[in-house]
């Protein structure tokens, strides 16, 4: 199992409800990821899609990463879930439900940085396989 890190940023966070913010967070492009490129085509995207609408995991949290910029699973870093990802015209958007923090945060820095954390070969205990799926998006 691989976990891809995509530091990427498009465009400011948008507020889609009271504690509802929409943010681009992977483009469809080709990048450079620590050597290896990666295709972000529209199959590609649509099968992180499918992967949260099919639950390949509970909950995607909505994390801040950490003083070195790596992504965590600290409860305390905990700034809402990830209520779902769209297809648009571009690319993959996210559509965040943030705790009032994550808000007061998103409304005070629309353009805080995004990135996926998505596994890869992810082979769950109950048997379930996912080519890939997103795991969080601090």
């Amino acid at each position: 199992m691989n976990a891809l890190l995509t530091p990427y940023d498009k465009g400011d966070a948008k507020p889609a409800g009271r504690n509802l913010f929409r943010k681009q967070l992977l483009p469809i492009a080709k990048i450079n990821y620590k050597g290896r490129p990666i295709d972000f085509t529209r199959d590609y995207l649509a099968g992180l899609v499918k992967a949260f609408n099919d639950r390949a995991y509970d909950q995607v949290a909505f994390q801040l990463a950490d003083a070195a910029n790596t992504h965590t699973d600290d409860p305390e870093r905990f700034r809402g879930e990830i209520a779902a990802l769209e297809m648009t015209d571009d690319g993959l958007d996210v559509i965040v439900a943030a705790t009032e923090d994550g808000s007061r945060l998103l409304r005070e820095n629309p353009r805080l940085g995004v990135s996926a954390k998505i596994i890869e070969d992810y082979d769950r205990a109950d048997g379930k396989f996912f080519a890939r799926a997103e795991g969080d998006a601090p």
